[in-house]
Formats: C-alpha cells, sequence, structure tokens
C-alpha cells in the first residue's frame, strides 16, 4: 500500500530536518531552548499525529504506514535520544492491548512530550 502524501510530507520533514532537531545538542548551544521546543514538537508530532492526520486507526491499532515510517526512523536516527523515545513507543504499543488514552499520556509526559491532538496554531 503506496503512503499518502500526508505520511510522504511527515517522512520528509523527518528526512531533511530529522537530524538537526531530533539529536542531542551541545550544552552550550545558545537556543537550546528554542531547538530543544521545535524538537518536543516535531517529536510529539510525530508520535500522536494532529487532527487531520492521525497515527492511529479508527479501530485503536497504529496506522501501517505509520509504522513502517517508524522503523524507518530507527534504522536511520535509532541512535538519537529521538529514536530511543521512538523505540520506546513501539514498545508499549507491542506489550499488550491498545494502550489506553491515559497509558498514552503517561508516556509522553514520562518523555516530557505532550499529545498534539486537538493543539490550535498560535
Amino acid at each position: 500500500m503506496p503512503l499518502d502524501s500526508q505520511q510522504r510530507a511527515r517522512d520528509e520533514v523527518l528526512r531533511r530536518r530529522g537530524p538537526a532537531h531530533l539529536m542531542g545538542l551541545p550544552a552550550g548551544f545558545t537556543w537550546r531552548p528554542a531547538a530543544q521546543y521545535w524538537r518536543d514538537m516535531y517529536l510529539a508530532t510525530y508520535l500522536t499525529g494532529m487532527d487531520n492526520s492521525r497515527t492511529f486507526t479508527d479501530s485503536g491499532t497504529l496506522d501501517g504506514d505509520v509504522r513502517k515510517s517508524y522503523e524507518a526512523f530507527l534504522r536511520d536516527h535509532g541512535d538519537t535520544p529521538a529514536g530511543q523515545v521512538v523505540r520506546d513507543f513501539l514498545a508499549l504499543l507491542a506489550a499488550g492491548p491498545v494502550p489506553s488514552d491515559e497509558e498514552i499520556e503517561r508516556f509522553l509526559t514520562g518523555h516530557k512530550l505532550q499529545t498534539m491532538l486537538g493543539v490550535q496554531p498560535r
């Protein structure tokens, strides 16, 4: 099944900007708070999707194309801090039945992220 245009766009952003935004930054980096904000925003959006581009199907399972994207991300960036978060997220999903919204919220909070569902642009 070919990736839809939203998934291709998501993958392209991560391909082009992922390493700069998703890898650790040096401690003396002047723009560290801003870079951390955008890293967290991209990563949270990648994990949870947004209202018009959900990562889960209506039945609550991870969309197959999204899973393929996560697996490709791990192949390319698995040794980064963001790669570890994606790996942990896939482990949560594989650990048992479909996780509840509360379990996903706890996961995100534990990684200092928040869901991007329902977020309105400023």
